[in-house]
């Protein structure tokens, strides 16, 4: 995606190094006066994280895809897009994770469809201007979502605030627009985690609100809301991710 552009953005590059083509397409948006987002990596599996960790200037990607087919949980021999996303901030990039619908479908729907309302951004902008938006996204200030809705996502200096808005999440949850990740088990209810390198798990909670400290020596950490509720095929899961607080001054 080539986000809030002024002119065309030039896309006609072809080289043999995936890298080298997503560098172009970062670097043609940003000449076209806009930010460029990496879309579905895991579309046909065509980018791998080894290939975007070698591009600058990109920081941000889509680590959550409402369309059926784009593998956003990976599979025995790939990793999740939300793994990908531990392994670049883990190698010292900046980038951010947005989420969208792509929709396709709009006549007929389904969990086959690729049908508006699967994903999106909460972004904490002072205007709801195209410029404002994207200056407050490139700056990380904005959560990603498949159905949660928080009420604060606070990060200070060395601190994070995250409270759930369970009355919002429950009427999008009731729409039937949205649709969990699923598996044949799991625990109903709320889980709030600090995920820090490596995707180590730093700390969790099963309440709606938390307040975590970063550690000293830890370049960074970042949040994850889930909230799953049993379904047809067992449990469905869903999904706010909050951007990393970084400790390590990168930029």
């Amino acid at each position: 995606t080539a986000m809030n552009i002024r002119e065309l953005a030039d896309w006609q590059f072809d080289s043999e190094q995936k890298s080298q083509i997503i560098q172009s397409h970062v670097d043609n948006a940003m000449a076209a006066g806009g930010q460029a987002i990496l879309n579905h990596p895991n579309y046909y599996y065509a980018a791998s994280a080894a290939d975007v960790l070698q591009v600058q200037r990109l920081i941000m990607f889509e680590l959550f895809n409402g369309h059926p087919q784009v593998n956003v949980w990976g599979d025995e021999t790939h990793p999740s897009t939300e793994e990908m996303w531990d392994f670049w901030l883990s190698k010292g990039m900046k980038i951010f994770a947005v989420s969208s619908d792509d929709a396709h479908h709009f006549q007929t729907w389904g969990a086959d469809q690729s049908n508006p309302g699967r994903g999106w951004v909460m972004v904490n902008s002072q205007k709801l201007s195209p410029d404002a938006i994207t200056d407050a996204m490139v700056r990380g200030e904005f959560y990603a979502s498949n159905g949660v809705f928080l009420k604060r996502a606070q990060i200070s200096e060395k601190q994070y605030l995250i409270e759930v808005d369970e009355s919002r999440t429950a009427a999008e949850l009731a729409t039937g627009l949205v649709v969990g990740k699923s598996s044949p088990e799991g625990l109903s209810g709320w889980k709030i985690e600090f995920i820090g390198k490596e995707g180590e798990l730093l700390d969790s909670t099963k309440e709606t609100k938390a307040v975590f400290s970063l550690p000293d020596g830890q370049p960074f950490v970042r949040a994850k809301v889930t909230f799953t509720r049993p379904a047809e095929s067992g449990f469905e899961s869903f999904f706010a991710w909050i951007q990393p607080l970084f400790n390590d001054g990168r930029r």
